[in-house]
């Protein structure tokens, strides 16, 4: 029988993850994602998060989540190197959180500037997205050419090898029926180009804004993992508890009056830890259409992101 609460990793003084969503702009389209539907819609306004809140957020995990927080993911409802001061904000992090710091991006932009910056600032980890093995699968699922983010990855393979850097290089694929038939030749490909590991992810419904599966009836369902592990700061300076979220409504606290560990200790979280404990939903909407909880794997049931993020660093 799953356990569900606060064990293993999961603590109830401060959150296990702590995800920084820098901006909203992006470069690409992808079909597995909401961002063009999000672009056209009243909550899209081409944000950048301040680097002070960015600062905040990395003392207090320095400070409160010592020892508590496994690692600071930097990514967004965009993509993240669309930022003029990215680089800036993921190196104060590595020098300052005291915990290990991850970057996802599209790759696309990550030319040798860039490349140069990020592996001189100690960046623990960089998570390439990529979805398809040939130019024309990537081309229908990512909206972009194939070839310059291969170029840019297998180039950051070289200079981390030759510069001796400790920098560790992930590739994802989210299988779908786009490319789900190149899910073979992804991974014989990019283990054949030395990276340190190739993830490949479940299709989700982005909370429920993209179609997929029902979110079940209220009696089958069961806690989703994120209330007691994560917490999102997004680019408009308030704290969330869902990752997935492109509407704003899981934002809960603005990060400017608060901190961290007040926000996952407060009541509001804690309210809603107990509405998925006992399957009441009636004040938590947002939560009650969501499907995407049956994806999440909670320490006993399953591998998850944080086992690949505890792998590497032992590497």
């Amino acid at each position: 029988m799953p356990r569900y609460g606060f064990y293993d990793r999961l603590t109830e003084q401060f959150p296990s993850q702590v995800i920084v969503d820098i901006t909203e702009v992006c470069n690409l389209k992808c079909v597995h994602c909401p961002h063009p539907s999000f672009k056209l819609s009243e909550h899209y306004a081409g944000r950048f998060l301040a680097p002070e809140l960015n600062e905040k957020l990395v003392d207090e995990v320095g400070s409160d989540g010592l020892g508590l927080c496994q690692y600071i993911r930097y990514t967004s409802n965009g993509e993240p190197l669309m930022h003029p001061h990215a680089h800036e904000m993921i190196q104060y992090a590595v020098e300052n959180s005291n915990t290990f710091v991850t970057l996802t991006t599209n790759g696309t932009i990550l030319n040798e500037k860039k490349m140069e910056l990020l592996l001189a600032s100690g960046l623990h980890m960089i998570d390439i997205s990529i979805d398809a093995f040939t130019s024309d699968v990537y081309q229908k699922v990512r909206g972009g050419r194939l070839e310059q983010v291969d170029r840019n990855v297998r180039r950051l393979i070289e200079r981390i090898r030759l510069t001796g850097s400790k920098t560790k290089v992930v590739v994802s694929f989210i299988r779908q029926p786009l490319n789900e038939l190149e899910t073979d030749d992804f991974l014989r490909y990019w283990n054949d180009q030395g990276v340190d590991q190739v993830l490949i992810r479940n299709l989700h419904s982005a909370a429920g804004m993209l179609n997929g599966p029902d979110s079940g009836t209220q009696s089958n369902r069961r806690p989703c993992l994120y209330p007691w592990e994560r917490v999102t700061l997004d680019p408009k300076g308030r704290l969330a508890f869902c990752p997935t979220d492109w509407g704003y409504a899981s934002a809960f606290a603005d990060f400017s009056d608060t901190t961290l560990k007040a926000a996952w200790q407060g009541e509001f979280m804690q309210t809603l830890r107990k509405a998925h404990l006992e399957n009441d939903y009636k004040c938590h909407g947002f939560c009650a259409q969501c499907p995407d909880w049956k994806l999440t794997q909670w320490p006993d049931t399953g591998r998850s992101y944080a086992n690949l993020v505890e792998d590497l660093k032992v590497v």
